[in-house]
């Protein structure tokens, strides 16, 4: 037990210094040895400074840690550290070969934990969906399909951001099946509603806006989100026509914080004019949205200058706590 441990200390120094200069030829070699090593925190090292660098030469290497660790991986590679390490950097260097990623977007490697037992191998299948998307594989839907109903709430709502990102808008087709489905972790749907809406504006815009017309607080949650993040001007113009319209100080203030996070100046004057000459309410919820962007001294200056001016709402003692 020794040795090994003298020997991933060794292998994990030799990284360190690979790390510093990572493009010499014997830093390079360093690297593909640390690849072969037997322990999963020296592999997940070398795999992950491949990845940030995108060092050519280690494709081979990456490739035969899958089989080394996917054999009794709860003791040989717990929480499938180096194997999803290795599919990460396989995919960084944009490998064309999808073998890899097909044999992991379906694999689950329990272990044990409090209760029973606990599936670690989401982040793998999740990678592997990524990459099959990245080379335009034909089953990379029906795999994205598959995983939408996977058991981790991580993996079904990175499986949305993976179709956003890479998918055709026929992929999407299968948000809107999630989000008619429904799903019982809130941040999956709005993960799905924000998807939806980057893949097919056009068909999620009156979908979205159906979900805030309704009287589903979690789906108006989602809508409201999924607009603030969107930079499409129908999108932002939706979501500011439902506070306009808003009477419950709940939905006034989902809205308003949605519009908060959005960095369209579309969204930003219209907060601005909600701290210059809103209500109480609505110019409190305002300053309270915008002060997420207190490192923008510009604004931070806009919204000091709109709230002077609205001498009812007294917003000096919200404006010191929140922005100092």
């Amino acid at each position: 037990m020794s040795r090994k441990r003298s020997s991933s200390d060794a292998a994990l120094e030799a990284l360190r210094r690979a790390r510093e200069e990572p493009d010499s030829p014997a830093s390079r070699e360093r690297i593909r040895e640390a690849l072969g090593h037997q322990n999963w925190l020296v592999v997940s090292e070398a795999a992950n400074l491949v990845a940030e660098r995108s060092l050519d030469g280690c494709a081979d290497a990456l490739g035969r840690v899958w089989a080394r660790f996917v054999e009794n991986g709860a003791k040989t590679d717990p929480g499938c550290r180096a194997k999803e390490a290795a599919l990460t950097a396989l995919d960084r260097l944009e490998i064309f070969d999808p073998e890899p990623f097909l044999c992991a977007v379906r694999h689950r490697q329990f272990e044990r934990a409090a209760g029973g037992a606990v599936d670690t191998a989401g982040g793998v299948r999740l990678r592997a969906l990524f990459a099959l998307f990245r080379l335009n594989h034909p089953d990379a839907p029906l795999y994205a399909g598959e995983l939408l109903s996977d058991a981790s709430a991580s993996v079904r709502a990175g499986v949305c951001h993976a179709i956003a990102h890479y998918g055709s808008r026929s992929s999407a087709g299968l948000l809107v099946h999630k989000l008619a489905s429904g799903d019982d972790d809130p941040s999956v749907l709005a993960e799905c509603a924000a998807a939806l809406l980057s893949a097919a504006a056009d068909f999620a815009i009156p979908v979205l806006r159906a979900w805030l017309e309704g009287f589903d607080e979690v789906q108006q949650e989602c809508a409201a989100l999924a607009f603030g993040q969107s930079r499409q001007r129908e999108a932002v113009d939706a979501l500011i026509g439902w506070v306009e319209q808003a009477v419950l100080e709940a939905q006034i203030e989902v809205g308003v914080r949605a519009l908060g996070v959005s960095r369209t100046e579309r969204a930003r004057e219209y907060l601005l004019t909600l701290v210059e000459s809103g209500s109480l309410l609505r110019a409190r919820h305002a300053v309270e949205a915008l002060a997420i962007h207190r490192y923008d001294p510009e604004l931070c200056a806009r919204v000091r200058e709109a709230a002077k001016k609205n001498r009812a709402a007294r917003l000096e003692p919200l404006l010191t706590r929140l922005l100092g």
